[in-house]
């Protein structure tokens, strides 16, 4: 089951409200995946939702033009590394081919850690190019997506998503940037706190 079925049973179970969907998301991707670089796993400490569908237009959820060469291709499969100048997001592209219905969105990785390592490692930035360099440390050299139960039982919470701007006028904008859509584990650390004000 991808995750883009799992968001959708999320978003019926709530009754089409995208924060409760995404909350259960973040609670199912927090304790069961984990990205594997090598043969070291890092589970997520901090993630960030985007999201876009008919109902839910999100300004913010842009879709790369390499995501899908053409009409018909939603872009990338769900459940993959889509790799880009913020970071790193795990896709979850829906399959639909009707433009009417289709969805697509991302999860942007903004912190992860291993419990054998000390530090954890926070911004998406740093976690690109942390899982980079410990993925060309490996012989296999590889970085995947895996479902791997979470070593970690902490308790996590919600808060606006960072690094966004609302011109004042962009109504489509100033709803969106508000929303609640970043969650991170009460262990992370150097989690930004988001400035939601019109400018």
């Amino acid at each position: 089951m991808t995750l883009n079925q799992h968001f959708n049973d999320f978003l019926k179970d709530s009754n089409n409200n995208e924060h409760t969907a995404m909350s259960k998301m973040a609670d199912y991707v927090f304790k069961n995946y984990c990205l594997q670089a090598g043969d070291t796993p890092y589970w997520f400490t901090e993630i960030e939702f985007y999201y876009y569908s008919p109902e839910h237009p999100d300004p913010f959820c842009k879709r790369n033009p390499h995501r899908a060469q053409d009409t018909k291709s939603p872009g990338v499969a769900s459940d993959k590394l889509f790799f880009h100048y913020s970071g790193v997001d795990i896709s979850f592209d829906s399959d639909e081919a009707d433009k009417m219905k289709r969805q697509y969105g991302g999860i942007l990785i903004r912190g992860i850690q291993n419990p054998n390592e000390k530090d954890a490692v926070s911004g998406p930035l740093k976690v690109l190019c942390h899982l980079l360099n410990k993925t060309q440390q490996t012989k296999e050299g590889r970085l995947t997506l895996q479902l791997a139960p979470s070593p970690f039982t902490d308790t996590y919470k919600s808060i606006p998503r960072y690094g966004l701007s609302a011109p004042a006028g962009d109504e489509a904008k100033q709803k969106y940037i508000a929303k609640p859509y970043r969650f991170h584990l009460s262990r992370a650390t150097g989690v930004k706190q988001a400035k939601t004000g019109k400018k």
